[in-house]
């Protein structure tokens, strides 16, 4: 039963965008319990809705009968979170596929964000988070919600989920100092499902050792933080470097990734790694002070890239990652759309999703049982503990984890308490 007639006079402003996301810092890791650093990217999944006399959502023509039905039952629960609101929602994208760069938060996001307008209810960074967590839970059972909160904060956010917590929390991360990033291509990836699932089982074998490494990639993590926001850039460029090492150590890395490394640094990088799952392709991430030339002789080169700023300030009238400005629709007054504070406006979109889907072609670690595979379109801790950061460092933001059921709206976040305020110990200080 339609619990909410959207308004056809306003269907036009029901533009929702989910921004894509970069693990800066601590992937893997952060899935055993340990901090990562991810921002938002520029580029994302923009979620458009009509009025119509049902909800329903329009499914990309190129994904087969199990990927429409894993769809339609994440979009079931999203709707049933949202009361079911008269509209008809598509989607298009222009985040590339298959790189680990969050897609499946990102749909979840800007889906959210349409369904929440449509049912007459502020899309709030709260709100848009807990029904995007509805569908996150479909598309991967039991995810560790750093993308879904990286895409509905838009901000660069320290996120934590210790093992067996129902909630994962976000620390806002800023700086004095943009943090730009240019984000290349970098051949096919492996499966997630896999490249995680080699990873685990050497975990499970040597498990002493494997979490050593996830100790100092996190601790590396709350450095990079801490890097951000003293405005040390050459001093995140350089954990970038160390984490990529503990990342290859792991073998997560592949010859085609460590060229592009080594490229991006030849070319002034101040710090450059993998990003996202690895193994035998995916995504690499350089910093740079100045992206634009780099941009320009990696595409000059036939190389895929764009860029794209995380934290820091903003200048005026600023460009997206594909060279043109990014209008967004305009917020009702007081609600905030396609964004959730200081973050990347929503892009316009390139193409439809399911033409991305087609040309990509690939598995989508992002949306792995299904939605778009193949064939679809710490540093060690030593003696001393680090101090406890400062006060007032950015807000905290407690966000939904893996529960067995019940409504997203039920469980309300407050987006003033201090995460700090919530620490049960205060050995968790070295971590963050």
């Amino acid at each position: 039963m339609t619990g909410h007639t959207m308004d056809t006079d306003n269907s036009s402003s029901l533009v929702g965008f989910g921004a894509g996301k970069v693990i800066l810092l601590g992937e893997h890791s952060v899935v055993y319990g340990y901090p990562a650093l991810a921002g938002p990217l520029s580029r994302g999944v923009t979620a458009r809705g009509e009025a119509s006399n049902k909800c329903q959502l329009v499914i990309p023509d190129a994904l087969t009968a199990e990927q429409r039905k894993l769809l339609k039952a994440a979009f079931a629960r999203a709707t049933a979170a949202c009361d079911e609101p008269g509209v008809k929602v598509s989607f298009d994208t222009d985040l590339p596929l298959s790189m680990g760069l969050g897609s499946s938060g990102a749909l979840s996001v800007a889906c959210a964000r349409v369904l929440l307008r449509a049912a007459g209810r502020k899309a709030s960074a709260t709100e848009v988070a807990a029904v995007a967590w509805e569908m996150e839970q479909e598309f991967h059972g039991t995810p560790s919600g750093v993308d879904h909160t990286t895409s509905a904060m838009e901000q660069l956010i320290l996120y934590r989920r210790k093992p067996g917590a129902e909630q994962g929390r976000a620390k806002v991360v800023e700086g004095p100092k943009p943090v730009r990033l240019v984000v290349v291509m970098a051949g096919a990836r492996s499966p997630t499902k896999q490249t995680v699932g080699a990873l685990r089982e050497r975990q499970k074998r040597w498990p002493d050792r494997y979490q050593r490494v996830f100790r100092e990639i996190g601790l590396l993590a709350s450095e990079g933080a801490d890097a951000v926001e003293e405005g040390d850039l050459e001093a995140l460029g350089d954990v970038m470097n160390v984490n990529h090492g503990l990342l290859a150590a792991l073998g997560l890395s592949s010859p085609g990734l460590d060229d592009m490394v080594h490229r991006l640094r030849d070319m002034g990088a101040l710090g450059a790694k993998l990003t996202g799952a690895g193994g035998g392709g995916g995504a690499v991430i350089g910093l740079f002070h100045e992206t634009g030339p780099v941009v320009h002789e990696l595409t000059r080169l036939g190389i895929r890239c764009f860029d794209s700023q995380l934290a820091g300030p903003r200048a005026e009238g600023a460009r997206g990652a594909a060279g043109r400005r990014r209008p967004g629709p305009q917020p009702r007054p007081g609600e905030v759309l396609g964004q959730a504070g200081r973050g990347p406006h929503p892009p316009a979109p390139v193409q439809p999703l399911d033409d991305a889907l087609a040309a990509g072609g690939a598995h989508d670690g992002g949306l792995r049982r299904g939605l778009l595979r193949r064939g679809g379109a710490q540093r060690l801790r030593g003696q001393g503990q680090r101090a406890r950061p400062r006060a007032g460092r950015g807000p905290g933001l407690t966000w939904p984890g893996a529960r067995s059921g019940g409504s997203a709206a039920a469980q309300p976040l407050d987006l003033r308490r201090s995460y700090w305020a919530n620490t049960a110990s205060t050995a968790d200080s070295t971590m963050w």
